[in-house]
């Protein structure tokens, strides 16, 4: 796995935040060689938007990118978050 929280348009947003965009994925990717590579830890602003991702990454011979599906599911809540909810905090 690596983060891949934005695009290479999102170049100057991604070291404002401390991450990673799909150019630095791909230096790296090259530098240590593996056999795959899940990009997770996507931004908001990749919604919709992963086929874009995945044709700025660029593989060498023998690397797999693992997709994500398009739309993954949310992860649960916590009770304290349906607590909130129930009292109109949230």
């Amino acid at each position: 796995m690596i983060e891949c929280t934005f695009l290479r348009a999102d170049r100057d947003k991604a070291r404002a935040s401390h991450h990673l965009c799909t150019d630095d994925v791909n230096d790296l990717v090259r530098r240590l060689q593996p056999q795959a590579v899940l990009p997770m830890h996507l931004s908001k602003s990749c919604i919709g938007r992963l086929g874009e991702l995945y044709r700025e990454l660029e593989m060498p011979t023998g690397t797999e990118v693992i997709r994500l599906p398009e739309h993954v599911a949310p992860r649960p809540l916590l009770p304290a978050e349906v607590d909130d909810i129930l009292k109109g905090e949230n």
